[in-house]
């Protein structure tokens, strides 16, 4: 009975399947179920996403049942591949991958914590890759270099590679000629050191989203601080229009506002400055000032006053002033009454995560 179904009620069936289960259990229900899948389903595939969700592990991929799907079924069309926490994957899944699949847009591998550097080797040989997610991984940067020769790379996200050294920042931006995207959270990597490279040595005309999530603890520095007051030649962040800094405890007026002064301010839009120094006044009154911001988030500020707000009472933006404790109760009152898209709120610190609105 089931090889008899036509293929237009399998193709029903197959759409209800995650592409575990068409992968993995189809192709064993019978000959003409895993026919039809080659025939019917893959052509039109462009994503190919098989999350670990089940904790027994029965989900949990190896690199002998990726290579056997990868030779039984024509994955060359595959355009999305989302291999997020398969813990067992190696280096040698991501060779097969970038051999099979060339055409690959965006690849996700957050949680495969079994590859190793050798592996950005192999992503590199995929010509038109344009997002590359990687986290919880033993990566300590030393390849990342090889990311540099793709020429589409616009999205790059690392998240939570503790591992990542110091020389990382001697390869880091020394090509990514497309990147527009850059999101670098809770790594060891985000120092004094990292911003003042990209505060004197990056150039990144065509970034236009910028996200800094250190560990508050990355404070060490070992690089001579360069001259920050001196006039630059030319601005290194022509086109940034999103900024977001989170726990950079040990960010002072002075890096910041370098790093501002390279930006054109007048393409910013969003920003937001979270648990960073509660200290700093003149970056924080640099962006207040930026002349198309629509929406900001500043928390734990201690020196911004009543002041620094006019600029955002007369105008149309929104934003968050959250635990800003020396701005006003009178203040607050007139900002709601004259722009009420401006937002007080005091809440604890540990309940506060990342502003997803933003």
């Amino acid at each position: 009975m089931w090889e008899k179904l036509n293929s237009y009620i399998l193709e029903q069936i197959f759409c209800y399947l995650d592409s575990y289960e068409l992968f993995v259990v189809i192709p064993k229900v019978c000959y003409s179920w895993k026919n039809n899948l080659k025939l019917c389903v893959l052509p039109r595939a462009l994503m190919l996403g098989i999350e670990s969700t089940d904790s027994s592990g029965d989900r949990k991929l190896t690199d002998e049942c990726l290579h056997k799907i990868l030779i039984e079924f024509d994955l060359s069309e595959i355009v999305y591949l989302d291999l997020s926490y398969q813990l067992s994957l190696k280096d040698r899944s991501i060779l097969n991958f970038s051999n099979y699949c060339q055409n690959l847009k965006s690849v996700n591998l957050m949680g495969c914590s079994s590859l190793n550097d050798v592996s950005l080797k192999y992503l590199s040989s995929v010509p038109n890759i344009q997002s590359i997610t990687l986290g919880l991984s033993e990566l300590t940067g030393s390849s990342l270099h090889f990311l540099s020769r793709l020429p589409n790379l616009e999205h790059l996200h690392l998240e939570k590679l503790f591992r990542l050294r110091q020389d990382f920042l001697e390869n880091f931006m020394t090509g990514y000629p497309s990147l527009k995207v850059l999101i670098i959270r809770q790594c060891k990597l985000i120092t004094h050191d990292f911003f003042l490279f990209l505060v004197a040595e990056t150039d990144m005309p065509v970034l236009e989203e910028l996200v800094l999530d250190g560990l508050i603890e990355n404070k060490d520095s070992v690089r001579a601080v360069p001259d920050l007051t001196a006039e630059q030649e030319a601005l290194r962040y022509l086109s940034l229009r999103r900024l977001g800094l989170f726990n950079l405890t040990w960010l002072n007026d002075l890096y910041l506002t370098a790093f501002l002064r390279n930006c054109n301010l007048s393409r910013l839009s969003h920003f937001q400055l979270i648990r960073c120094n509660p200290l700093m006044l003149w970056a924080v009154q640099m962006l207040l000032s930026a002349p198309n911001v629509l929406a900001f988030v500043i928390e734990g500020n201690q020196v911004i006053s009543d002041r620094d707000l006019l600029d955002a009472m007369f105008s149309n933006r929104g934003g968050i002033f959250r635990n800003c404790c020396n701005i006003s109760d009178q203040i607050q009152r007139q900002m709601a009454r004259s722009n009420p898209n401006i937002k007080f709120e005091n809440r604890p610190v540990l309940a506060i995560a990342y502003h997803p609105e933003l």
